[in-house]
């Protein structure tokens, strides 16, 4: 009976957790671009979770666009390599269930 109780309660939690919304719902994207606006396919991005250090990573697309979706409210840091060894970086602070533009200028 008890087993039973605590596979209730910790199925509830869950539940409830999922509930409210609270959750990573949020997403940064942008384009990255050399100094003369000429998109730049191929660049590696990472997204780095201030808090915790976690970090994601991708790489741009053929028009130079990249996204990271499903991210929680927090202060992230993207860092672009760009071709030549080139790497730059910028803060952004996400809302709940925001969905923020960064663009990125490499050069």
């Amino acid at each position: 009976m008890k087993r039973r109780a605590l596979v209730g309660a910790l199925l509830m939690a869950g539940i409830l957790s999922g509930c409210g919304g609270g959750g990573a719902n949020g997403s940064i994207e942008g384009t990255v671009e050399d100094s003369y606006s000429v998109a730049l396919p191929n660049a590696h991005v990472r997204l780095s979770v201030v808090a915790s250090e976690e970090e994601r990573t991708t790489t741009t697309d053929g028009q130079g666009r990249f996204r990271f979706e499903r991210l929680e409210a927090g202060d992230y840091v993207l860092i672009v390599q760009c071709g030549g060894g080139l790497v730059t970086a910028t803060s952004a602070t996400l809302e709940k269930g925001e969905h923020l533009r960064r663009d990125v200028e490499c050069g």
